[in-house]
């Protein structure tokens, strides 16, 4: 046998020695990674990586804001309240990582960066607020927050069966649903008034792609 035939099995071995350990090195990442999901029930592909590039302007937002007022019907209930962008709060550097003394556009303290809007039931037992934020980061379409349900028993306290909360994002928006009751919330309610919500917007940009 030749010098350069034993010089090409020798470096085939090592190529094929190396490729094994290499699957076998992928193999036991990927059986660490499904033990660590199946440990802490995580599912596969649960980060949402569809996030759309338009980003809403400020002038956006405030139209956003209006659409929601005028198309949000929740049964049973009236809205008691709107803060329209007139109302602005102030909080100090201290309370927001340093970036502003006011929840307003950096650059201009009047124009309010948030907006709250407020239904009663009608027989005054139940309170619903939506907060509409916005900031100048797309964060993309999802349901990032909904509470966990009152049959649990994650809280100790009966306190947590009048209050449920949900956050949705929507490109550089964030909104929140906030119910609370004098005696038990209907996380139901909460829910649809979300998938309303949701209806709302995807509406809204369908409309403005027209425009």
């Amino acid at each position: 046998m030749s010098k350069k035939v034993i010089i090409i099995m020798i470096i085939f071995s090592v190529v094929f020695i190396t490729s094994c350990n290499n699957d076998t090195k992928k193999k036991d990442i990927t059986n660490n990674i499904e033990e660590h999901n199946s440990k802490y029930n995580i599912e596969e592909d649960t980060v949402n990586n569809d996030v759309e590039e338009t980003t809403f302007t400020y002038n956006d937002f405030r139209k956003i804001v209006m659409f929601i007022k005028d198309n949000l019907k929740i049964d049973e209930c009236d809205m008691i309240y709107s803060s329209d962008g007139k109302t602005t709060v102030g909080l100090g550097k201290k309370y927001t990582f340093g970036k502003r003394d006011w929840i307003t556009l950096p650059d201009n303290d009047s124009k309010t960066t948030q907006d709250i809007l407020c239904f009663k039931s009608h027989n005054n037992d139940m309170l619903i607020s939506i907060n509409i934020a916005y900031t100048s980061t797309n964060i993309g379409n999802d349901v990032v927050f909904f509470m966990p349900g009152h049959d649990n028993n994650l809280i100790d306290s009966d306190l947590k069966r009048l209050s449920d909360f949900m956050t949705i994002t929507y490109q550089n928006l964030i909104i929140t649903i906030h119910q609370t009751s004098r005696e038990l919330v209907d996380y139901e309610i909460t829910r649809e008034i979300g998938y309303d919500i949701e209806q709302i917007l995807l509406k809204f940009n369908e409309d403005m792609q027209k425009n």
